[in-house]
């Protein structure tokens, strides 16, 4: 039982896709009905979690900056959605995907993990 990668699931027209992100957490960290991390501090960890070492559950900060990085994920497609729709081009889960790649995962340039 270890970390897991978040992955973000794109909806077109019927169609799944998922965008692996830099993102790891224990599912017990997982909040599935906010979509959010939740923090677990080491001493609640400790308790619950006795089978993992508490030194591996983020931190409060890093748990923001988790949410903050997911958020900013889900803004980036959004405004790819929009941007397709406001170009009125078609689209699908893939070339979302294929454009926020080309956007965000191009020339360096990665996104905040």
């Amino acid at each position: 039982m270890g970390q897991r990668p978040i992955m973000v699931t794109i909806s077109v027209a019927s169609q799944l896709k998922k965008l692996p992100t830099a993102v790891s957490v224990f599912p017990e960290q997982w909040d599935s009905i906010s979509k959010e991390v939740f923090f677990i501090n080491r001493k609640n960890a400790k308790l619950l979690l006795p089978n993992i070492d508490s030194e591996l559950f983020h931190t409060l900060e890093e748990t923001k900056i988790i949410n903050n990085d997911l958020k900013t994920i889900i803004n980036n497609i959004e405004k790819i959605v929009q941007r397709f729709n406001l170009d009125n081009t078609d689209f699908s889960s893939t070339t979302v995907i294929n454009e926020y790649k080309r956007l965000y995962f191009s020339n360096g340039k990665k996104e905040r993990s």
